[in-house]
């Protein structure tokens, strides 16, 4: 005790002084801090579960529903291929000359992506040039040597059928001249037999002139009957003299025709002889002819072995320029200028074709519903793309119990590219039509599935809250009961609100949902945010700008809070017919302001002159005396 009070009467002067630093300071943090600023005790002492955004300060994403046909449908996880991938392979040993390409760039069929060094290629085409050309030269000239031994077997030929024609009209006209001489013969004979008749006649002539000259004598008969018997020997006088002479003629031309078939035998022998001539040169001219073709095929395929040999030679020098076979995007360059490769060595790789591949592995019980040319959707981060199944793939793998399939997209669609990963939209029924609304948008509580439904306007009604606690709600102005800060006013008014739509969905895909409900076409439901929404909290659709509210609506304050913006007169217009009717928000009048009067923002500190929100917090300005 004595030590206790020896110490307070040396340090009297110390702790007096502690004692009025601690005074004043509780004095200072009780009446001179800033508004709206807390003690420690405060701060730890909010309870921050309790803290919701106040109504009107609700950002949220709106969808209008709308009719239309929904199928139920299940994604499942897909990759997205190249249609085809090609490999750019050096062909030759050689060094890098020059890559014209890059990682990212388009080729066409046939573009010329690099170019190799590779001077042992080209020694070999150099020479195999020159072989190609010589050998060529000869077998021209085997064409040339052909041509005029076919001349000559032309020729002999043409010798040969004349050869035949003389044999043939030597025959003819032995033939000819072996008719006459048989006629002449014939003639002779017939001469010959006319000439003993005639001279029959004539010795009978004879004896009736001689016997009739003896009867005329005797005068037996008259002398017209003896002259008669006279002229009759005359007759066959003559008669005898012309066949002696037919005679004479039929043995001329009967030795004229031996003549003849002699001379006609003579012409044939004459004629075979230069047949078998002509026939004994048609044959060398056909053999020599034989031989040439022989020679020329033998140069025709030197030149044509030679030109193969070229061609090689020049397509292994061609091998220098590497080319690509389709149309496709390049998507690596393996190797760089200046590098030697190897034949099979890879330089580029390419991802050909003007399609990509996207593939999934789908479980068997939908082997039925999946077949080619189903409507599918490929989902990824772009909108979603339509298409529809090319390819399924015929076997089931027995350790997933899942078959591929395929759908073929144009390259580039929504920004898909090879090695992606995506999901296949498969459908699992037949369209339904009715109330689509966004996926998102429908929700799960306790009392089953709804939608918030965006309300024009509700009952404008205004509390007063704390700043700090936006939990406490008066009907009227005062203290906070937590912080002990000034209750500001707070509008639980706007333009739209929500409303808790109970529904059920009749089918559903990956975004859209075919709901029953009692909401319309046309009506907006909340599809973004608002997860801690109640009835009838105001909304703040998102993509408008906030400094920019309209009158009547609340703008963000400071950590969320919002405070009531000045509302002017304005025509109202028709809400819509399933919506409630919109109200005005809460004025504030823009009178006059009083001499020696202040506006101050209890968050920031802001003066102003007049009534209002802050510029900077957009918190409700508060009166203060100058």
């Amino acid at each position: 005790m004595n030590t206790t009070i020896t110490f307070l009467k040396k340090h009297w002067l110390t702790l007096a002084l502690l004692g009025v630093s601690l005074g004043l300071v509780r004095w200072v943090v009780a009446t001179q801090r800033s508004p709206g600023s807390m003690s420690f005790v405060d701060a730890q002492s909010m309870d921050m579960t309790t803290m919701r955004a106040p109504a009107g300060a609700t950002p949220v994403t709106l969808a209008a529903v709308k009719t239309g046909s929904v199928a139920d449908e299940r994604a499942f996880p897909a990759t997205v291929a190249a249609f085809g991938d090609e490999d750019v392979v050096a062909r030759l040993p050689g060094r890098v000359q020059r890559i014209l390409v890059y990682p990212g760039d388009r080729v066409r069929a046939g573009q010329l992506l690099a170019v190799l060094d590779a001077p042992d290629a080209l020694a070999a085409a150099a020479a195999g040039s020159e072989m190609a050309l010589a050998k060529a030269e000869a077998a021209r000239a085997a064409e040339l040597t052909i041509g005029h031994h076919r001349a000559i077997e032309a020729a002999a030929k043409a010798t040969v059928s004349g050869a035949y024609a003389g044999v043939d009209r030597s025959k003819a006209e032995s033939e000819a001249v072996s008719i006459d001489l048989s006629r002449a013969k014939a003639d002779v004979e017939t001469a010959t037999g006319s000439l003993a008749e005639r001279q029959a006649d004539l010795e009978y002539a004879d004896k009736q002139l001689a016997r009739m000259q003896k009867l005329y004598e005797a005068g037996a008969i008259s002398l017209n009957e003896f002259q008669a018997a006279r002229r009759e020997r005359d007759a066959a006088r003559g008669r005898l003299a012309s066949t002696q002479g037919q005679l004479s003629s039929s043995r001329q031309a009967a030795l004229a025709a031996e003549r003849r078939l002699q001379a006609s035998k003579n012409m044939i022998q004459e004629s075979s002889a230069m047949l078998r001539v002509a026939q004994a040169q048609e044959y060398q001219a056909t053999q020599d002819v034989t031989k040439v073709h022989r020679e020329a095929a033998q140069g025709r395929y030197e030149a044509g072995a030679a030109r193969a040999q070229e061609q090689q030679a020049n397509a292994v020098a061609g091998f220098r320029e590497l080319r690509a076979l389709g149309d496709g995007v390049v998507a690596e360059r393996s190797v760089s200028p200046g590098t030697a490769v190897q034949i099979g060595q890879v330089v580029l790789r390419l991802k050909s074709g003007n399609a990509l591949r996207v593939q999934a592995d789908l479980p068997e019980a939908l082997s039925a519903t999946a077949h080619l040319g189903v409507s599918v959707r490929i989902l990824s981060e772009g909108p979603a793309i339509e298409a529809r199944l090319t390819s399924v793939f015929p076997t089931v793998d027995p350790a997933t119990r899942t078959f591929r399939v395929e759908a073929l997209v144009p390259t580039g669609s929504s920004g898909l590219k090879p090695g992606m990963f995506a999901r296949l939209a498969v459908p699992l029924s037949e369209p339904k039509n009715g109330l689509v609304a966004p996926l998102v948008a429908v929700r799960e509580g306790e009392q089953g599935k709804f939608v918030w439904l965006a309300q024009a306007g509700a009952d404008a009604k205004t509390d007063w809250t704390c700043t700090m606690h936006p939990s406490v709600s008066k009907p009227g102005p005062g203290k906070c009961p937590i912080c002990g800060m000034d209750l500001i006013p707070r509008s639980r008014g706007g333009h739209i609100h929500a409303h808790r739509v109970p529904v059920r969905v009749l089918a559903s895909n990956a975004d859209q949902a075919l709901v029953e409900c009692d909401i319309h076409a046309g009506d907006q439901v909340v599809s973004g945010g608002g997860d801690d929404l109640v009835e009838g909290s105001a909304l703040r659709e998102t993509g408008k700008d906030a400094g920019l509210a309209e009158p009547g609506q609340t703008v963000p304050g400071h950590e969320g809070h919002t405070m009531p913006m000045p509302a002017e007169p304005k025509a109202t217009t028709a809400p819509h017919p399933h919506q409630a009717s919109q109200l005005p928000g809460p004025k504030v009048e823009l009178s006059a302001t009083a001499k020696g009067e202040r506006w101050v923002c209890p968050m920031d500190g802001y003066v102003g002159d007049r009534p209002g929100a802050c510029p900077k917090c957009g918190m409700a300005l508060k009166r203060q005396a100058a």
